[in-house]
């Protein structure tokens, strides 16, 4: 598997909601998929691809501790690079369903304050990427180092 920054295309319009028990994903309403990929082995951190187009259309996940293991501070987004966040199957991949592609994210932070959260450690090299409404990516070299979440503020 290889997940691909394709700064030609739009990112997707979906919304990323906090629930109750402190798991999220996207608004009902907001779309269709049917491929997720988990990010890590206890599937905290997910993204939800179309199958057809290999666009990714939103971020899911959950906490079983409340954020309370997120390291507070301040997550900021300006200069994000618009762009989609595509996938790119291999042969060793389920055609069907999902899979799981292990990203080393190491670091948990949450900013209370403007509704985000952030799974890994972005270097100073990193650029960041708005893959959707809300939906974020650090990246060095092609490398993704981080995954950042703003919850929409509507819930």
């Amino acid at each position: 598997m290889k997940l691909i920054i394709d700064l030609n295309r739009a990112p997707n319009i979906n919304r990323i909601e906090l629930h109750d028990e402190f798991s999220f994903g996207q608004k009902e309403e907001d779309g269709f998929w049917d491929y997720q990929v988990g990010l890590d082995e206890w599937g905290k951190l997910a993204l939800n691809f179309d199958l057809t187009t290999k666009e990714c259309v939103s971020v899911e996940g959950y906490t079983t501790c409340k954020f309370r293991d997120f390291q507070n501070c301040e997550l900021p987004v300006h200069g994000a690079q618009k762009c989609s966040l595509k996938m790119e199957l291999s042969i060793d991949d389920s055609p069907e369903w999902g899979t799981t592609f292990l990203i080393p994210l190491s670091g948990r932070y949450i900013d209370w304050k403007n509704r985000r959260i952030q799974f890994g450690t972005p270097t100073g090299n990193s650029s960041l990427f708005q893959f959707g409404n809300g939906q974020y990516v650090y990246s060095s070299h092609g490398i993704i180092e981080a995954f950042l979440i703003e919850f929409d503020s509507a819930n």
